[in-house]
């Protein structure tokens, strides 16, 4: 059995270590994808469908949010690998300073933005009129954890590029746990239970942020010290150049998810609640990308500071077929248990289960390729060239998605 350890992408054999680190990084994906659907799952148990649709109007929102902002952090690992792969951990103490400072400034940015802007945002979208206040309410509690949530990716990945993916699987597990305890705690004692489920959202990342910044500070090779905190703007800019067209990138399928959420809001409440759902039972085919993505990142850029050249071929050949191997079953065994499983966030509503499979009959088969894509687009970025898949995804979206809904 594989020991879910600190890996060193430069040496040793590449599938096993690529295996044990990309093993933590997908359950932490598919707990980050189980923390959204427990606030579902919690209001279709305790409340009724408008409700799980309430929550489910925001959830659009919410990935452009994190995407965007996800671009960013990316930008940070890539200067980051590199710099641990050529051993300066100088420079790592000033990128880790720099990236935690960047992330709490953007965070504060975007929570005041988005707790002003989120009912133009929702009727923009032409939310349905029976759910729109409790979607408005979700989501302007939402964004309070905004810079929570960037300082928990920031500082998660600053520990996931050191090689320890172990660690932030196991405090988004500890997050998860809490989170759905505190979604029926706070359910059973608050009448309303979109304000319920979004305070336990609240407080289980601020469990995460804790957890993962205590490791950050405490780091071996470059610990955080508040002490010592610096902003270098060199840095920052180069954070900037490599996250910016990322950061583009990560927001391209949400921006035009908009224009599909806008499109599924007109067929009502039911439809919003099975799309929901299935997009909860797609997001655990996406945390497969997700960790053979990261994958890729972590021992490309590693093994380009390290100078190995051989070493990240191989490292792109294991991610392909490490994504080819998994994502494939898994995608038509979540198809097979589809129909129960969205039955879960709806019990006993027929057309919500109808929608759910409507989607995931098209999505489920075709998950294969951005798995291969995305392991792709990650070595590209290691290496800076971080325009090309930027340029890819804006050229697919507008004609494969925006194209398409309009015409």
């Amino acid at each position: 059995m594989l020991k879910l350890k600190k890996v060193d992408p430069t040496t040793g054999a590449l599938l096993p270590s690529i295996v044990r680190y990309a093993i933590p990084v997908f359950l932490t994906a598919v707990i980050q994808t189980f923390m959204s659907a427990a606030d579902t799952a919690v209001v279709g148990n305790m409340a009724d469908s408008t409700a799980v649709a309430s929550v489910g109007a925001t959830g659009s929102v919410v990935g452009l949010l994190v995407s965007t902002m996800l671009g960013i952090s990316e930008g940070a690992k890539i200067l980051l690998a590199r710099a641990i792969g050529a051993g300066d951990f100088e420079r790592c103490k000033k990128i880790v300073s720099t990236a935690i400072l960047a992330a709490f400034g953007l965070g504060i940015c975007v929570a005041v933005a988005g707790s002003l802007l989120s009912r133009p945002i929702l009727e923009f979208l032409d939310c349905p009129d029976d759910c729109i206040e409790g979607a408005v309410t979700y989501l302007s509690i939402y964004f309070v954890s905004t810079p929570l949530t960037l300082i928990y990716n920031f500082s998660a990945g600053i520990i996931a590029t050191s090689g320890d993916s172990a660690r932030p699987m196991k405090y988004m597990l500890i997050s998860g746990a809490s989170n759905i305890a505190l979604n029926v705690m706070f359910c059973l004692i608050l009448p309303n239970k979109i304000v319920a489920v979004a305070i336990a959202t609240v407080l289980g990342t601020g469990i995460s942020t804790v957890l993962s910044m205590r490791d950050v500070i405490r780091h071996e090779s470059f610990p955080f010290d508040f002490r010592k905190i610096i902003f270098a703007p060199h840095e920052f800019l180069l954070m900037l150049k490599y996250g910016l067209p990322l950061s583009l990138n990560s927001a391209m399928y949400p921006l035009a998810s908009l224009q599909i959420q806008s499109s599924v809001n007109g067929f009502g409440s039911a439809c919003i609640a099975g799309n929901t759902a299935s997009a909860y039972i797609e997001g655990i085919t996406a945390a497969i990308h997700s960790a053979t993505g990261s994958s890729a990142a972590t021992f490309v850029g590693q093994n380009i500071g390290a100078k190995k050249p051989d070493r990240v071929k191989k490292s792109l050949v294991s991610c392909i077929s490490l994504v080819l191997g998994i994502t494939i079953p898994t995608s038509f065994l979540l198809l097979l248990l589809g129909p129960q499983i969205v039955s879960v966030f709806a019990p006993g509503d027929a057309n919500v289960v109808v929608h759910g499979m409507k989607r995931l009959q098209i999505t489920l088969p075709c998950y294969f390729i951005p798995g291969i894509t995305g392991a792709i687009n990650a070595t590209l970025n290691s290496y800076g060239y971080t325009i090309i898949p930027s340029a890819s995804s804006i050229f697919s979206v507008l004609v494969f998605r925006v194209f398409w809904m309009t015409f």
